[in-house]
């Protein structure tokens, strides 16, 4: 990417210009994208079997165009590719969907944004796709509550699978970032010790990053320490808080939400992962023959929902409501 990058990007007044500009030639045309980001380059292109950069910057400018996420559509078109592969799909239209066919999985991202055809079915995501194609498609649709996984794999780190499933919105990596610790922190990533108090750490710790509108570079790749946002309140607001009382009001958020989903029928039997990603183990690379199964995160699961105070269920416990000043039966109560 480095011999296609013309300029740097970033947000209006950030000293931080993190967005690369690259510009590429491809079928008689110039294009030009901010990225393409390492999650678009993981989903757009290695998850697809492809390592063409100027095929990644074409396909996140679909994706910009149509106001489709990047890391969802790369998850759904590898899932539409490996189903035909399987025979699971019959659509004569995209009998050449296969993996590393670009132009097959241009014409599928075109089909999303506008409905056509076999997109029609893949526009509603991998959730909802596996359910209608059935056969064994659940397996491999990779995703928890609906959302899509990014490019990290959780064998590789035991603490993102955690992650991807308690996390209130699903497979997002934003919620935590654990291979910041388990890759570049030093934390053995391929243990379940320890996992479930790390990431109600992180959990926290971005809660308020994002609460206070905080960019997470900001908080993980510049290093500034967790501690110093008290500082940064204060001198903003003339207000002082207490390194407990900004821990605390990020539990009373974590655990608020968490009522907001059990209203809305969401429990632990939703807080999991496929089964490619609990029964398969990695075929390969550095992290081959990794697996933490099922057991692995039901026990993570016990130990995340102990440290919020909340049952074996998942539900928050009334002393925990009590706790952080939260109503009983907010949003509902139980689901």
């Amino acid at each position: 990417m480095k011999k296609l990058t013309i300029g740097n990007a970033g947000c209006f007044g950030c000293i931080v210009p993190c967005a690369r500009l690259v510009e590429v030639e491809r079928g008689g045309k110039k294009m030009r994208v901010e990225g393409p980001e390492y999650e678009t380059l993981a989903m757009l292109g290695s998850n697809l079997g492809i390592s063409d950069p100027s095929f990644v910057v074409e396909a996140n400018l679909i994706c910009d165009r149509l106001g489709i996420d990047t890391i969802s559509a790369g998850v759904v078109v590898g899932f539409a590719m490996e189903c035909m592969e399987r025979g699971l799909i019959d659509d004569p239209s995209m009998a050449d969907l296969r993996f590393g066919n670009q132009e097959a999985a241009l014409r599928l991202l075109e089909d999303i944004g506008y409905r056509r055809g076999l997109g029609d079915l893949m526009a509603e995501g991998v959730k909802v796709a596996s359910e209608r194609i059935g056969r064994g498609s659940e397996r491999f649709a990779i995703h928890s509550k609906g959302l899509e996984f990014p490019a990290y794999d959780p064998r590789a780190g035991f603490g993102t699978g955690l992650t991807y499933a308690v996390t209130a919105r699903g497979g997002c990596h934003r919620r935590a970032l654990p291979p910041g610790r388990e890759v570049l922190g030093g934390v053995p990533p391929y243990t379940v010790e320890g996992k479930a108090a790390m990431i109600k750490e992180l959990f926290d710790e971005r809660t308020l990053y994002h609460s206070l509108l905080v960019c997470d570079y900001a908080g993980s790749g510049l290093a500034i320490p967790f501690t110093r946002y008290a500082e940064f309140i204060a001198a903003v607001t003339g207000t002082l808080y207490s390194q407990e009382e900004l821990a605390e009001a990020a539990d009373r958020i974590e655990t608020t939400t968490r009522l907001f989903n059990l209203r809305q029928g969401l429990g632990r039997q939703d807080d999991t992962l496929p089964a490619r990603i609990l029964e398969e183990p990695l075929p390969d690379g550095p992290a081959r023959g990794q697996l933490f199964g099922r057991e692995g995160l039901e026990r993570m699961k016990d130990e995340y929902y102990a440290l919020r105070g909340w049952d074996a269920a998942g539900v928050p416990l009334p002393e925990t409501l009590a706790r952080l000043g939260i109503a009983s039966g907010s949003f509902g109560g139980r689901p």
